[in-house]
């Protein structure tokens, strides 16, 4: 037969036959990536690009139903032979667009991505630079030398949010590209789901057939045979194929308690872990914050949040909302003494940060402030200069040690109703004077060094 259109025509009818004997999902998956070359003597020369695909249609029984479906179109006993490509781009000397499934715009619901994590969302610093650097040559050449992406840190460091930028920025470049992220126990979940339901094909096809793969949290799959197994075929069908595979963790590969032959494939590729935010990183991610919800907290709080919530990005963000929000529904100005008290829950346990504050010292740092000689507060006069200095004393004294009103009354030469109302006194100018708020922020800020 030396029709090219004939034989065009006979390979669409085969096609058709195959997919209705062994379902849409294996004909897209193994069957319309072949090339027919040549038929002769009842024999029908087909090209493939690799042994998986040969070792596929074997394995699911489709060269078979080619076998089949040619005799039935033709009425006699056809046989067919695979060649396997060397040169890929000397592929297809019979070029029938016809033979190619139609590239479909993926859905982007159907992605799992979020369109808010972007590369352009994500502050750089020292500890993440080069996980992002390397986030983006992926995203810039995926399948390329970077593959796989493996990238590691402990839970709220940002790991999610890169994931999701190199998807949105794969998309972005290509907007065909079939793009999925999942987090590791969805994986798992949605297989046990496959085991019960006995829906293998369909599974593998969505998987294997993906342009990029972006599993979160891949510690999820360890002790989960069945599903670690499936991954670890679905990793290889996608590397074969050059699709990129970007896999986070919250441990590096060695330490993970996966299949070994698992954990060098992922080293095969490029590998980033993500530190804790320097202090420089976790200032501008809170004022980012800030800015961006209308929080109109003073830059003394901010800092004073980023001295103390050291462990995650994550922590960063409860913890400056947290604050603001107990400050708008309370009707109150954000002042430290407030926001010390709120961020104790967003410093790890163990992580002791607290700082033993004597009321000698709180005399000494208020005096400075004020101009005044640490004896100054103690004198027996209610002139200004030295009354309001003392009465700050006092609430700080209240606020940052952990002694009685009679035992910080006797430290002034008062008594604790003296102390009462002078804490209260000021309390009352630091919700209401912002410039005020300030300047006892800066004497606590000295207090505690």
């Amino acid at each position: 037969m030396e029709n090219n259109q004939q034989l065009k025509e006979i390979w669409n009818l085969t096609l058709d036959k195959v997919e209705s004997k062994a379902g849409k999902d294996l004909t897209d998956l193994w069957v319309r990536s072949i090339n027919p070359l040549l038929f002769e003597n009842d024999t029908l020369k087909l090209e493939i690009s690799n042994s998986l695909i040969y070792d596929n249609l074997k394995k699911n029984s489709l060269d078979s139903a080619i076998i089949s479906s040619l005799s039935e179109i033709l009425g006699r006993e056809i046989k067919i032979e695979f060649n396997i490509s060397i040169k890929p781009e000397a592929k297809k000397e019979i070029n029938f667009s016809v033979f190619q499934a139609p590239e479909k715009k993926q859905n982007y619901s159907e992605t799992g991505l979020s369109p808010s994590y972007t590369f352009d969302e994500i502050l750089e610093g020292e500890s993440n630079r080069f996980a992002i650097i390397m986030a983006k040559k992926v995203a810039e050449n995926p399948g390329g030398s970077s593959n796989p992406y493996f990238v590691y840190a402990p839970s709220g460091m940002g790991k999610t949010h890169i994931l999701h930028a190199i998807g949105n920025e794969i998309l972005k470049k290509k907007a065909n590209a079939k793009i999925l992220y999942v987090s590791a126990d969805s994986f798992v979940d949605e297989f046990i789901q496959v085991i019960k339901e006995g829906k293998f094909d369909s599974f593998r096809t969505k998987y294997r057939t993906l342009d990029c793969l972006l599993l979160d949290d891949v510690q999820f799959i360890v002790k989960k045979e069945r599903s670690e197994e499936e991954f670890f075929h679905t990793f290889n069908s996608l590397f074969e194929y050059k699709k990129q595979i970007v896999v986070s963790s919250d441990k590096a590969p060695n330490d993970l308690e996966l299949n070994e032959r698992l954990i060098t494939r992922f080293k095969t590729g490029a590998i980033a872990d993500i530190k804790r935010p320097e202090y420089e990183l976790r200032v501008a991610i809170l004022n980012k914050e800030n800015e961006k919800n209308n929080f109109h907290l003073p830059s003394d709080v901010i800092n004073f949040i980023a001295e103390k919530v050291t462990d995650s990005i994550r922590s960063l963000k409860g913890c400056v909302t947290n604050v603001a929000h107990f400050c708008i529904n309370n009707n109150i100005y954000p002042s430290i003494d407030i926001v010390e008290n709120l961020v104790k829950d967003y410093i790890p346990a163990g992580d002791n940060s607290s700082i033993y504050v004597s009321i000698d010292k709180i005399k000494e740092e208020v005096a400075k402030a004020f101009n005044l000689n640490p004896s100054d507060i103690n004198l027996k006069t209610r002139a200004e200069r030295i009354s309001l200095p003392r009465q700050v004393a006092m609430y700080l004294a209240c606020t940052l040690t952990d002694k009685s009103l009679p035992e910080i009354g006797e430290a002034f030469g008062k008594n604790h109703a003296t102390v009462i109302f002078a804490r209260d006194k000021v309390l009352q100018m630091i919700q209401t004077d912002p410039f005020f708020n300030k300047s006892i922020n800066d004497i606590i800020n000295k207090i505690k060094g």
